[in-house]
């Protein structure tokens, strides 16, 4: 799936096969313009000319970007926040990204010190931000500093420090009217990114797999048996798996023609929630119990409620909200990125949920 611009045919004006330089100036519309040159036939050990300081790594979604930018050869660069007096476990997996010496962590990062973030993207030209709060907090001001702050001073200081190409990552359904606090500040993140750094290439994912969504689905089944959803879950979704994000970040870098542009990215089949948490109890053995709670009694009792990570005011709203590709938007096929169905993979991604944990026992268990 990922893109080989070597052997491409297409005609669309796109990165032909490079040397691994760093960057050269070419005229286009009437002004000049950094470009970036990108040599992606090699292997994790090569030097594909992409350094990249990647902001938010340590969430859902950071591990598979840096997998695809650096297994041709990318140096990468992981500022964190961190906790402990070591590096959290959840940032090892960073460090097999690139590799020997080709991935940094930074611990105990200040996002507060415009000093701090300088340092960090002072000799890359790539930066990513992956930064964004989760559906637990129902506060607008933690929305606020991590969609809207954080994202004007990064998008400012990458390009007072002539980044070449910079990509922003949003979310689907993001709209200055939505009820969603998570989704109006994701948009708004949008536009100080486009104000601060207009060449910026802006991601729109749907609803991302692999992991987390499981997770959350059965963690709450086995607590109760049973999964609450509002309005019977006929919101929609159109699920992405983790990985087709990731190498659609990568094909953004090599085509010029992506800066500047947004992009939401979606798998190719339109699910309503209820439809994902019954195939995917069935898919994993157990009786799909799913009860249907009326918006405005899941709404009164959240507001009562401190933030969590499995129920919140925000996390109803959320669900309540339609996450789709839109009918004119650019789109992963743009990126040429054909995503996989969440059908496709499902059982995989439930293999270890079964009530037998080590997976299918003989043949027929795994045709299944």
């Amino acid at each position: 799936k990922i893109l080989n611009l070597s052997n491409m045919n297409t005609s669309k004006k796109v990165v032909s096969k490079i040397q691994p330089c760093g960057l050269v100036a070419v005229s286009k519309k009437g002004y000049t313009q950094k470009k970036l040159h990108i040599y992606d036939q090699g292997q994790k050990n090569s030097i594909s000319g992409i350094r990249a300081t990647i902001f938010g790594a340590t969430g859902y979604i950071g591990q598979y970007v840096g997998q695809e930018i650096g297994a041709i050869g990318s140096q990468l660069i992981y500022p964190f926040r961190s906790q402990t007096k070591r590096p959290a476990w959840y940032t090892f997996d960073l460090k097999l990204t690139g590799d020997l010496g080709y991935s940094h962590l930074i611990p105990y990062f200040d996002f507060s010190k415009d000093e701090a973030i300088e340092r960090a993207i002072a000799d890359s030209n790539v930066v990513i931000n992956l930064i964004g709060t989760n559906d637990g907090y129902n506060d607008n001001e933690t929305h606020h500093h991590a969609n809207v702050t954080l994202a004007r001073k990064i998008a400012k200081i990458a390009k007072k420090k002539d980044v070449i190409r910079y990509i922003h990552f949003s979310a689907a359904g993001a709209d200055p009217q939505s009820p969603s606090k998570f989704l109006r500040t994701k948009w708004l993140g949008e536009q100080v990114t486009r104000d601060e750094f207009p060449e910026a290439t802006i991601m729109r994912p749907c609803t991302i797999y692999q992991g987390r969504l499981e997770d959350r689905m059965f963690k709450f089944h086995q607590w109760n048996n049973y999964l609450w959803l509002v309005d019977d879950g006929q919101a929609k979704r159109q699920p992405i798996h983790v990985s087709d994000v990731g190498k659609c970040v990568l094909n953004a870098l090599k085509l010029e023609e992506s800066a500047g542009q947004t992009y939401e990215l979606g798998g190719p089949v339109v699910h309503s929630l209820h439809e994902i948490y019954e195939m995917t109890l069935a898919k994993a053995e157990l009786i799909p119990k799913i009860v249907s709670v009326p918006f405005w009694f899941y709404h009164n009792i959240m507001n009562m409620m401190p933030h969590g990570d499995t129920f919140s005011l925000e996390h109803a709203l959320y669900e309540k909200t339609d996450l789709v590709v839109g009918k004119d938007a650019k789109t992963c096929e743009d990126l040429y990125i054909k995503p996989a169905s969440w059908a496709h993979n499902l059982k995989y991604n439930v293999k270890w949920y079964r009530p037998t944990h080590y997976g299918p026992q003989t043949l027929q268990d795994e045709l299944k």
